[in-house]
């Protein structure tokens, strides 16, 4: 009868160390989530400029004026991106093989820098494509957005250790 007691009571207190344990983490988590956000302001759905965000809440006529203008970029982007990954692969194998050669890496490296500015050079045209088929108004606001995300990322030390 007390070997079964005893094995009761540390069942009980193995629970209440579990529970204990877990709302340790959970307020822990609280309090750090909240001191990382603090200074965050605006809607919580904050993020990247990404077309989806762009095209919330526009109409179905601006909608389908973007998806057509997206699809007829679609080729190039793609050849873009495959470039990058072809230069990607060039990069591995230059630096993994033997002997080592340092102007073959550097020329891959040039290679993948050229693939990567051939890329964005893509999305921007086509995000700039997208901003003018936008009202004033819609692209003020999403530009208003994007700062306030810049700024707040500055104010945290995003990208600080870089120059």
């Amino acid at each position: 009868m007390i070997g079964w007691l005893n094995r009761r009571r540390g069942a009980a207190l193995a629970a209440s160390l579990v529970l204990n344990m877990l709302l340790a983490g959970v307020i822990a988590g609280h309090a750090l989530r909240g001191a990382a956000m603090e200074d965050r302001r605006g809607p919580r759905s904050e993020g990247p400029v990404t077309v989806e965000r762009l095209m919330r809440g526009s109409d179905r006529e601006l909608r389908g004026e973007a998806r057509a203008m997206l699809k007829a970029r679609g080729p190039r982007v793609a050849a873009a991106r495959e470039a990058v990954r072809e230069a990607s692969g060039g990069v591995v194998s230059a630096a993994g093989s033997e002997p080592f050669d340092a102007a073959a890496v550097s020329a891959a490296l040039e290679r993948l820098r050229g693939a990567e500015t051939a890329l964005a050079a893509e999305r921007h045209g086509a995000f700039v494509d997208l901003l003018a088929l936008m009202p004033a108004e819609r692209r003020a606001d999403a530009m208003a957005r994007a700062s306030g995300r810049l700024e707040r990322k500055a104010r945290r030390g995003w990208g600080e250790g870089w120059d």
